[in-house]
């Protein structure tokens, strides 16, 4: 059964009960992290290890967040958005370091696809990194890697 799914643009993810992600759809950038940039017309595995149980998924535009039970982000996609200053595209998830022992609760890819946000469980701290044309990351500038929002512009 898969109870939990998520849209993203031009493709989708869902969870199963077990924490196992699945993918399809557009794979542009590795957005599906299936460990490629092809299409894919039926679920695929996302590939992260397996023994990471993941509970919360949000998918953007290019990019893809997961959320594991234990308070880890692993993202996927496009180099600008993923959060790890990557010089090339992220096929398969992988740990967003960034956030050192800090444990996160919520994550959030913007409407527009974009942009994240994280809201750390223990110090309520809230990061942000991506697109930041307007504003939306909550300071002055973009942000290849998470950073904490405290301050503003």
């Amino acid at each position: 059964t898969i109870p939990r799914p998520v849209c993203g643009f031009a493709y989708t993810v869902a969870i199963s009960r077990s924490g196992v992600p699945y993918s399809w759809g557009a794979g542009e950038n590795g957005r599906l992290g299936v460990g490629d940039d092809k299409d894919h017309h039926s679920p695929q595995r996302v590939q992260i290890k397996r023994n990471i149980n993941i509970w919360f998924a949000s998918a953007g535009s290019v990019h893809t967040c997961f959320l594991s039970s234990n308070g880890n982000i692993y993202s996927c996609g496009k180099k600008e958005f993923t959060g790890h200053g990557s010089t090339s595209d992220i096929f398969i998830p992988t740990l967003l370091d960034s956030f050192g022992e800090e444990k996160i609760e919520q994550v959030s890819v913007g409407p527009g696809g974009y942009h994240t946000i994280a809201l750390a469980k223990s110090t309520r701290s809230v990061y942000s990194w991506g697109h930041n044309r307007v504003g939306q990351l909550g300071f002055c500038c973009n942000e290849i890697s998470p950073e904490d929002i405290v301050g503003g512009c």
